[in-house]
């Protein structure tokens, strides 16, 4: 039994990865920009073209986003580019100055190109994907003939679809991709002049016989030459019917014909004599059209006394009077099952993006990277994508790369020793004031991340309000310690003021107490009152 394929889907957007307050500006790389479109729409167009931009030359990497709304103004704007940060000798001189802009850089998408890709990528079962970049198609992908990897071209199984379509039908395609249809001829080109392709060809009868054609070369010309076929090396058990030694009834450099263009070069116009289905007639109009009438009632019982070649036929086996149940037409490489493709390595799980966008990341588990999870991080990284920096690890140790756990370095503490605990570098002083007059205590706290402050009198919390401010100051960095100042002040002291004052600061790491200063109340001309 086949396993059932469960992987995540995406947006768009998600398939980059995105920086907020960020703005690449390597200008001699911009490929086009765009007005009033949201991130989504920007990184589809930036994937898969749009436009005068074809979504290949060049090859977009990351692209520039202003949402609409934004504080600085103007509608929504959207900026290509055929570089990235990493590839780029430095960010540029603009990195920093749009904090209302966001930066997106492409992961390292996939994006198959037939069926033989979403095979070796791990894709088993057999139904309909979607291939083909940037202008992704749909196709239907038998994974289990002969080893699977199969892109199924044409497919005739129960007349549901007719055949007797014009050019621009068979050039653009046509029918249900989960049931009858004709890939078009555009897209047969495109799969079979990127690497030499096999052909395989399924006949079946109507009494559930069946037999076979495979040939080692197939592929299709271009549009200027009428997509013409070329086809060779046969072996099966159907008797050759496209490529048989007698040339003039072979397919092997014809070119294509429909009912409103004929290219088959003979008085004859076999399209309209035969079938009316688009095919490669020869000069004789040829011993297979597998795109002609869907017939039934005709072919069985014997003997078969269908219309003469106006079926699907493959003269060879059944001869001309005889109309198939069922013929299927597959290609895939030659080369098979070589591909640049593999599945998703050490715990990788294959997501894809949007439905029929036909691009697939391998999402990486924790201490692995690369297109297919394949590379480990380079020491000193750890965690998803290697995106983390390990932390302040012990002289001769490398942390986790899976989570960055190591051992710590003193003062750093913590499972990936990023922390440092906090700690009273500089403590309040005793003082005496006279009551009504202001009364002020300082502290100053470090430790990574930089600590909070809080203020105790007499081991009561101290909350601002009624004559009490406490204010608190950014101090910067000493070293790699956040600094933190707060300032304690009371306006006009009163006599409960009098006692002991102390400064507590704390972050994640931990906490410490500074010493005690006392606040000793004098009235003006009387005697001392000593805290108590």
């Amino acid at each position: 039994m086949q396993r059932k394929e469960r992987f995540a889907a995406v947006s768009y957007e998600h398939l980059f990865t995105k920086e907020e307050g960020r703005f690449f500006g390597d200008s001699g790389n911009d490929i086009t920009a765009y007005d009033n479109i949201d991130a989504e729409e920007c990184a589809r167009r930036c994937l898969q073209g749009h436009g005068s931009y074809d979504g290949v030359n060049p090859i977009c990497l990351s692209f520039n986003h202003r949402p609409a709304g934004s504080p600085e103004g103007g509608s929504a704007r959207c900026w290509l580019r055929s570089s990235d940060k990493d590839t780029a000798a430095s960010p540029g001189p603009e990195w920093d100055r749009w904090p209302y802009r966001n930066y997106y850089q492409r992961k390292q998408i996939l994006a198959p190109q037939d069926c033989t890709d979403m095979f070796t990528l791990g894709i088993e079962n057999s139904r309909v994907y979607t291939v083909g970049h940037p202008q992704p198609f749909q196709a239907y992908c038998n994974m289990d003939t002969d080893g699977g990897g199969w892109t199924v071209i044409q497919r005739r199984q129960d007349g549901s679809v007719p055949f007797d379509k014009i050019w621009t039908e068979y050039e653009q395609g046509f029918g249900n991709t989960s049931g009858e249809y004709w890939l078009g001829l555009g897209n047969i080109h495109s799969l079979t002049t990127q690497k030499p392709n096999e052909l395989y060809v399924y006949l079946e009868d109507w009494e559930t016989n069946s037999r076979f054609a495979r040939y080692s070369e197939f592929s299709v010309g271009d549009a200027s030459s009428k997509y013409t076929a070329t086809i060779g090396g046969y072996s099966g058990d159907a008797t050759d019917s496209l490529d048989p030694s007698t040339t003039r009834h072979g397919i092997n450099n014809r070119q294509f014909s429909t009912t409103d263009q004929d290219n088959d070069g003979v008085s004859t116009d076999c399209a309209g004599e035969y079938g009316q289905g688009g095919w490669w007639y020869t000069r004789s109009c040829g011993y297979a059209m597998l795109n002609g009438q869907y017939l039934t009632g005709c072919s069985v019982p014997a003997p078969a006394s269908c219309s003469h070649a106006d079926g699907i036929v493959w003269y060879t086996w059944l001869g001309y009077g005889y109309s198939l149940k069922k013929s299927v037409m597959m290609i895939r490489p030659a080369d098979f099952p070589v591909s640049s493709f593999k599945p998703c390595q050490n715990g990788g799980t294959l997501t894809s993006g949007p439905e029929d966008s036909g691009l697939y990341i391998c999402a990486c588990a924790d201490g692995w990277h690369g297109a297919f999870c394949d590379q480990e991080c380079a020491d000193g990284y750890y965690g998803y994508e290697c995106r983390e920096s390990c932390g302040n690890c012990v002289t001769g140790t490398v942390c986790d790369k899976t989570n960055g756990v190591c051992p710590c370095e003193v003062p750093w503490v913590g499972n990936t020793c990023k922390m440092i605990p906090a700690t009273v570098s500089d403590h309040p002083e005793s003082l005496t004031v006279v009551v009504d007059n202001k009364a002020t205590f300082n502290c100053t706290g470090r430790g990574v991340p930089a600590p909070t402050v809080t203020w105790h009198h007499d081991a009561e919390v101290i909350t601002p309000g009624a004559g009490i401010s406490i204010d608190v100051t950014d101090g910067g960095l000493v070293g790699e310690q956040g600094v933190t100042h707060s300032t304690l002040s009371m306006t006009s002291a009163r006599r409960q003021d009098n006692g002991e004052y102390v400064c507590i600061t704390s972050n994640v790491a931990g906490s410490d107490t500074s010493q005690a200063a006392a606040a000793t109340l004098v009235v003006q001309g009387a005697e001392t009152m000593n805290v108590l």
